[in-house]
């Protein structure tokens, strides 16, 4: 029944053409935010689902740039994401010089040069039931265990256990952006043991963004995006028992 209600709604926005974005922002973030008003759903950060009982997530009509499935920071040590930025980060920012950035997407199945100084990995340690950060500096392993319990790992990944992708076309009408909103596919059962698979093949990246706020009220800040899993679209349907079209 939910997914009947939830199917008719998503049509029923599609049936509207172009419409207006709702977003002040100019970026990807702005779809998302546009079917979420669309649909009357509140702005937040809860770590449940948006849409009774879905997650909904957007995307370009015409893109191969991976999708996020939920963001974590590691569960050690505390603080994690500022001991990576501190010690692994560089000075990259031209405006802000004394201010250190890192940024590293980062695979089960290779080492990624970081900077050209270091090197990090995903190991899946299925004996302890974690995810662990491997860095190494001048064939050192890095000595700070950084990790990801299962469980919390398992956490993160409820919230997209029924999970809508709705890709849209963007267009300028009278100077205003506004969306589209086409294609949609379901996704449904989100298996742990398929998500590990997908990790230890390199189909899922975890993304560092350690960066600094360029503007506003925060301008000269540190800005942590958040550390996020992440996954090509055409690989979605690796993680779930049932994918369809909608």
């Amino acid at each position: 029944m939910e997914l009947n209600k939830v199917i008719n709604e998503i049509n029923r926005i599609r049936g509207l053409g172009f419409v207006r974005s709702t977003s002040v922002e100019e970026n990807d973030g702005a779809i998302g935010r546009t079917l979420e008003d669309l649909l009357g759903v509140a702005e937040n950060n809860k770590q449940d689902p948006d849409f009774m009982g879905f997650e909904i997530k957007t995307q370009k009509q015409i893109t191969k740039s991976p999708i996020s499935l939920f963001t974590r920071a590691p569960n050690s040590p505390k603080k994690a994401m500022r001991l990576l930025r501190d010690t692994f980060g560089d000075y990259k920012d031209s405006a802000f010089p004394q201010m250190k950035k890192l940024y590293a997407s980062v695979y089960a199945n290779r080492w990624s040069n970081i900077y050209d100084v270091n090197r990090m990995k995903l190991n899946i340690n299925y004996q302890n039931r974690q995810l662990e950060l491997l860095i190494e500096r001048d064939n050192n392993l890095f000595e700070t265990p950084v990790y990801w319990n299962f469980i919390d790992i398992e956490k993160g990944l409820r919230k997209i256990d029924k999970l809508i992708v709705v890709s849209a076309d963007k267009e300028s009408i009278d100077s205003k952006t506004h969306f589209k909103f086409t294609k949609c596919r379901l996704f449904l059962q989100l298996e742990f043991d398929r998500f590990l698979e997908s990790l230890r093949n390199g189909l899922i990246q975890f993304d560092i963004r350690l960066g600094i706020y360029k503007s506003g009220k925060n301008a000269g800040k540190y800005h942590n995006h958040g550390g996020g899993f992440r996954i090509k679209p055409k690989n979605l349907n690796l993680l779930y028992r049932y994918s369809a079209d909608l």
